[in-house]
């Protein structure tokens, strides 16, 4: 009987062993997992404030495209190319007289 209680005492203390590193490998995990955790939400964060950013600059780039747009529009017209001849190279039609402020 006594070497029963020996062997139930030994397995029990087996037993108690192996629970406690168990339960410390799973403590162990869940840091693991939470330290992880935290270094993800920086890491989308960091992203979200990089999208943020990229959204801006889409934003100004499809703005600029639409003034080129209009840019293109004008550039094509009768007009723009009188006024550009008038402005820039002094030309004029043939029968019109030019005025120079002195």
């Amino acid at each position: 009987m006594a070497a029963r209680k020996k062997t139930a005492s030994r397995k029990n203390k087996q037993d108690r062993a192996m629970i406690y590193m168990i339960s410390f490998i799973v403590v162990l995990l869940m840091v693991v997992v939470a330290v992880k955790s935290i270094e993800i939400r920086g890491q989308l964060s960091e992203q979200n404030a990089k999208k943020e950013s990229l959204m801006e600059i889409k934003e100004e780039e499809l703005a600029k495209q639409e003034e080129l747009k209009k840019l293109e529009k004008t550039v094509k017209t009768k007009g723009f190319a009188e006024e550009f001849a008038r402005d820039v190279l002094g030309l004029g039609y043939e029968d019109e007289i030019h005025f120079v402020a002195e």
